[in-house]
């Protein structure tokens, strides 16, 4: 009887930790309907300060890491004329890592991307907690597709990296969405699995603790 609660309350367990597991996407209207509303929003209108290697923002830094392209610095920043939301996105190129580095940890991270492939096929990665995920294999584009990248990880990440396989592919970003963990309630349904889980632990500690005083 104890072995078999104790493997009830480990799938359900299981299953709460599975309810928390992170989810890519490449549809914006899916992205939407699981982040439920309270998203930020930046469009790069008004960056803080901006180097040859970092865009400085109010919550996040965009910034590059030299790959031994050549890239960055150089080709990287702030520009005009890709823009899905405004006037202003931010470049860079593959293979140099672009990188969004956020003040707090969040669990929402959603944004455009515009003109992966323009230059041949090419993979788009997105990497965060040491995680790789390739959003669009051998993707190849003659102009500037706009690709949804998004990310939910109710674990929490202060950072997400794009990469590419391409070399000399310029990519620029714009339309931020992000969810900050701060405050961050389990969802019902994973508090529902975790109470179920404890309690059956109990039940069967109580049963067998009865069990050995008779």
């Amino acid at each position: 009887m104890t072995i078999r609660y104790s493997i009830v309350a480990l799938a359900a367990l299981s299953a709460a930790t599975a309810a928390s597991a992170s989810t890519t996407y490449t549809s914006e209207a899916a992205f939407a309907a699981a982040a439920g509303g309270g998203l930020s929003f930046e469009s790069f209108e008004a960056p803080a300060a901006v180097t040859g290697t970092s865009v400085t923002l109010a919550d996040v830094t965009f910034s590059c890491t030299d790959s031994g392209a050549g890239f960055c610095p150089g080709f990287f920043g702030v520009r005009s004329g890709l823009a899905t939301d405004g006037v202003q996105s931010v470049f860079g190129a593959t293979p140099d890592a672009l990188v969004f580095t956020f003040d707090a940890p969040i669990t929402h991270f959603g944004i455009d991307t515009i003109g992966f492939g323009t230059v041949g096929a090419t993979d788009v990665v997105m990497s965060w907690n040491g995680n790789s995920v390739v959003l669009y294999s051998g993707y190849d584009s003659t102009s500037n597709d706009v690709l949804f990248a998004g990310l939910i990880d109710l674990a929490g990440f202060s950072s997400v990296t794009f990469t590419g396989t391409a070399r000399s592919d310029g990519v620029d970003f714009d339309r931020l969405l992000y969810k900050s963990s701060g405050g961050m309630v389990p969802e019902p349904a994973t508090w529902a699995m975790l109470i179920t889980g404890f309690g059956l632990v109990g039940f069967a500690a109580r049963r067998r603790s009865a069990t050995l005083a008779a």
